[in-house]
């Protein structure tokens, strides 16, 4: 199992310097990619975000999509059943 809690916060924490937020959103794919790569090893992941909805070159997956087709990714933010 792995839980990242907050992934995007050190890119919002350095918003106000953008070279410092942009290290860190470039950083991102480094994280993906160790997960990614250990796929088979792990059973569910769980990534949380600050944001209310992270877009862009941050985000894992397109916010839009309510499911990322054949990859076992389900957004549950944007499933009512799981939004407060």
């Amino acid at each position: 199992m792995v839980l990242i809690d907050e992934y995007d916060k050190p890119i919002l924490d350095n918003l106000r310097d953008p070279n410092i937020a942009r290290a860190m959103r470039d950083g991102l794919p480094n994280l993906y990619s160790v997960i990614k790569d250990s796929d088979a090893h792990i059973r569910f992941a769980f990534l949380t975000g600050v944001c209310r909805v992270a877009t862009g070159d941050c985000s894992p997956v397109a916010p839009t999509d309510p499911d990322v087709p054949n990859s076992g990714i389900r957004l549950l933010g944007l499933d009512v059943r799981y939004v407060a």
